[in-house]
């Protein structure tokens, strides 16, 4: 059964960046929003030796997209420097992006919020299905620290590939297909 209509949880001072969002993925998927400016500390763990959100999502059945300004961090996160992510969908159908890293430049970061909303919305709506992904790890290599960041495209053009720094984010954009997906990708939308 297809979902009608999510709801787009922002939080103030992110009122442009929720328009742009609800737009975007209208567009592209065709679904529809209700926009909800919420605070959203209720709907994570505050961590305060992170500086940010540790992902705590209830687990109802209710597919939403969630816009914050702090960092957010996967389940059990404990290094502020190697474990932050700019988005996450999880399996409670839950889509979350951070602006805490995306930049000052408007245009930049209007660019990257677009990139990045296709690729966790398109994460909710493959749920791992296509058969050319592949898990993706990321080992930092000044501290060693390994991240697991789930079933990817491996295809560098494509806005499925993961990107895990602003650096590896605006070079995937630079290069990406006009349509954001590869071939593959395609046969899943």
């Amino acid at each position: 059964m297809r979902i009608k209509a999510i709801s787009l949880f922002y939080e103030k001072g992110l009122e442009k960046e929720a328009d742009i969002s609800k737009d975007i993925i209208e567009i592209v998927f065709d679904f529809k929003f209700t926009l909800i400016e919420k605070e959203i500390k209720k709907l994570f763990k505050n961590s305060k030796k992170l500086n940010g959100y540790i992902i705590q999502i209830p687990k109802d059945k209710n597919a939403c997209v969630i816009l914050t300004k702090k960092d957010i961090y996967p389940y059990g996160s404990s290094s502020k420097k190697d474990d932050w992510v700019f988005g996450i969908s999880t399996n409670q159908r839950k889509i979350i992006v951070s602006t805490a890293r995306l930049g000052k430049n408007k245009n930049k970061r209007t660019g990257r919020l677009i990139y990045l909303l296709i690729h966790e919305f398109s994460h909710f709506i493959f749920n791992d299905k296509p058969k050319h992904y592949k898990n993706f790890i990321y080992k930092n290599p000044e501290s060693g620290h390994k991240m697991y960041f789930g079933k990817h495209c491996m295809d560098d053009r494509c806005v499925m590939v993961e990107s895990i720094d602003l650096k590896d984010l605006d070079r995937h954009i630079e290069k990406k297909y006009e349509n954001f997906f590869c071939k593959k990708c395609m046969e899943y939308l």
